[in-house]
């Protein structure tokens, strides 16, 4: 169902550039990445960083890739489409 839904929203803004950006924290790890067209980052935190620092490094790297598109029409996706592709 969510895949569903998650599809059909990329097709509502298929003329967007989307953006999406995910964060991970196992244990002491923390990680965040952004994918983009043609952009792909992702940084390892240090120790013990919290979700919510991969948060916001995950949208100040989409806040950069926006910085540098020429388009103005944009959507960010959460970390939704790992975890909806990855079944």
């Amino acid at each position: 169902m969510f895949k569903c839904k998650f599809f059909d929203l990329g097709s509502k803004f298929s003329h967007h550039v989307k953006i999406y950006t995910d964060e991970s924290k196992d244990g002491m790890r923390t990680a965040a990445a952004v994918v983009a067209p043609n952009f792909v980052k992702t940084v390892c935190l240090p120790d013990n960083a919290s979700i919510f620092t991969a948060e916001i490094h995950a949208l100040n790297m989409a806040l950069d890739i926006i910085r540098r598109t020429r388009s103005k029409i944009l959507c960010r996706f959460l970390g939704l489409f790992v975890k909806l592709t990855s079944n």
